[in-house]
């Protein structure tokens, strides 16, 4: 009989098989879990499972049999789930035009949610930034409008961008700048290159939502402040009733509690909410 090899505290694994848990969950191939002896058996009905959590701290945990977990699990160089300050390796670049990977967390195989998904499946998109963070830190803008972050492992390349493309991007980018209409200006920040240093360069015509603003809701007079929180490693923002205390709108991720970019902040699913004051 074959030894049964047990997860180790803090180790980032990989899905090497795809399954779906006793709950329902999937995990699929090339998905990144780590396991917390702290986390590792929380039910008693579940003494004969341990339990995974997804490195990116979204989605559902998967549940594998201590028996099974060598099967759907490896170890991926012995690298421990911390928050220090790793080298960020990706092989994609800004410009690239990339996909959601079927492997992926993020994949819908419903392709009827393709024009309104923050993860359209089968839809081209472009990486507009990359960050120096280690997980979801390449952010897409997608062709139905929408943009959402991803980890290298969520995307597939359909075309990179060339060395030619890149330099006629940053030529138009000298040339767009300087267009001094406050409409014009709002319209070129919306396209995803020239978004952030425009915005750098005319921050008065942007509002700048960060965690702590407060704000109202012009439809039904209720007042709000933006809360953040670190949940397993991510950054989540909220939106909660200055009067009740209660959260009122969905919790989304964010990459700067203190830049929230409007995409993320439309996620809030807030209408008509007006700033009242912004934290300095």
């Amino acid at each position: 009989m074959s030894e049964i090899i047990k997860p180790k505290e803090g180790i980032i694994y990989e899905c090497c098989k795809s399954f779906t848990d006793r709950f329902g969950d999937r995990a699929r191939i090339g998905q990144k879990f780590w396991f917390s002896d702290e986390s590792g058996k929380p039910f008693s009905t579940l003494s004969d499972d341990y339990l995974m959590r997804k490195i990116s701290g979204r989605g559902c945990d998967i549940a594998v049999s201590i028996k099974d977990f060598a099967t759907y699990f490896c170890p991926i160089n012995e690298q421990t789930n911390t928050t220090d300050e790793q080298t960020v390796t990706t092989k994609f670049k800004v410009g690239d035009k990339v996909r959601i990977a079927e492997s992926s967390e993020w994949y819908d195989e419903n392709e009827e949610n393709a024009s309104y998904n923050y993860n359209p499946p089968n839809v081209d998109g472009k990486i507009y930034e990359i960050g120096d963070y280690n997980e979801l830190n390449i952010c897409v803008s997608w062709d139905n409008g929408k943009s959402n972050n991803y980890s290298d492992y969520d995307l597939v390349l359909v075309e990179q961008e060339s060395a030619d493309d890149n330099q006629s991007n940053q030529n138009n980018m000298k040339v767009l700048i300087v267009v001094d209409n406050a409409e014009q200006i709002k319209e070129l920040a919306k396209v995803p290159f020239l978004k952030e240093k425009i915005e750098s360069e005319f921050p008065e015509l942007f509002v700048t939502h960060k965690a702590g603003n407060r704000y109202q809701d012009q439809t039904n007079g209720n007042r709000y402040i933006l809360v953040g929180d670190m949940i397993h490693g991510g950054k989540y923002v909220a939106l909660t009733n200055l009067k009740t205390g209660l959260v009122e709108s969905i919790t989304v991720q964010v990459n700067d509690f203190n830049k929230i970019i409007p995409d993320e902040f439309s996620m809030l699913d807030f209408a008509n909410l007006e700033l009242l004051s912004e934290r300095q």
